[in-house]
């Protein structure tokens, strides 16, 4: 029997399912192979994550454990924080709050913090001001404390890099399956992070993925098959052009594919097949001379 905690913390980037859950068995090599589960990751910048039982159901038969003789209580979803990472992640977590106070429509990344000198015991870091207010690159920051948060006492130096959006799974994602809206999330990355990734949720959402991914993993072009816009026997409008002439026939789709796919078409009542490339949903043209080859 595994019962779910309803809170947790972990200090790592790992949340096994020990940490999350009270594992009943006599069996002492079966209950540290179960604690030994991974069934969370942190992603970057993320202080906080969710595992559900269907979280822990798919990371048990990942690691080759029947989830069939594993009776899952509890509560429904464990809360996983990460402990603290001291006074450099306070004051990282401040210099965050203060920019989105200066700027709340920007999304930055905090990196290579420094402090000039020695802060001082038991401080409580508050930003009190910065420079230059540009907020790219190395930035200044009068760190105050926060009973008296005006005040600067000492001085901290970050980089500062804007973030964009990208998606990430919420939770291990076996190769095959079919993304819902439940299995991503959007985070904001600094750019260093992003690459090629996919930025909006409705552009992977429907799509299956290619490999198993854990969770935290930002999705990219290459780990998601490409979009099906038309089916097997799907009926399309064909653009072909004759003497000048463009004329417009409906064929049969032979296979699943994508806008920019060449695929196998055919005419009712015939049994001949030509090429045509997928234009748009519901039309394709005919190939000219050499082109797919």
């Amino acid at each position: 029997m595994v019962r779910m905690s309803d809170a947790a913390a972990v200090d790592g980037a790992r949340v096994t399912l020990g940490d999350v859950a009270v594992i009943e068995t006599t069996n002492a090599a079966e209950r540290a192979k179960l604690a030994g589960v991974v069934v969370a990751y942190f992603a970057a910048g993320v202080d906080e994550v969710r595992v559900d039982s269907e979280s822990v159901r798919q990371a048990l038969s990942g690691a080759g454990v029947s989830a069939a003789r594993v009776d899952i209580c509890g509560a429904a979803t464990a809360t996983v924080s990460r402990v603290g990472a001291g006074l450099y992640g306070q004051t990282a977590k401040a210099i965050e709050q203060y920019l989105s106070g200066e700027a709340p429509k920007g999304h930055f990344a905090v990196s290579e913090l420094a402090f000039e000198g020695t802060a001082p015991a038991g401080l409580r870091p508050a930003v009190a001001g910065a420079r230059p207010k540009v907020f790219d690159g190395r930035v200044r920051f009068e760190i105050g404390d926060a009973g008296e948060p005006t005040k600067a006492v000492c001085v901290a130096w970050a980089t500062i890099s804007r973030k964009t959006p990208v998606v990430v799974t919420r939770r291990r994602i076996f190769g095959g399956s079919r993304l819902t809206a439940d299995d991503v999330a959007v985070e904001y990355r600094g750019a260093g992070g992003a690459g090629a990734a996919v930025a909006d949720a409705g552009d992977a959402v429907g799509r299956h993925i290619l490999n198993t991914v854990e969770a935290g993993r930002v999705l990219t072009e290459e780990l998601l098959e490409a979009e099906s816009i038309v089916k097997r026997n799907d009926t399309v409008a064909v653009e072909y052009e004759a003497k000048g002439v463009k004329v417009t026939m409906k064929a049969t789709v032979l296979e699943a594919a994508a806008t920019g796919d060449v695929v196998r078409l055919r005419r009712a009542g015939e049994r001949s097949e030509f090429l045509g490339r997928i234009t748009g949903r519901g039309k394709a043209a005919v190939l000219s001379g050499g082109e797919g080859k």
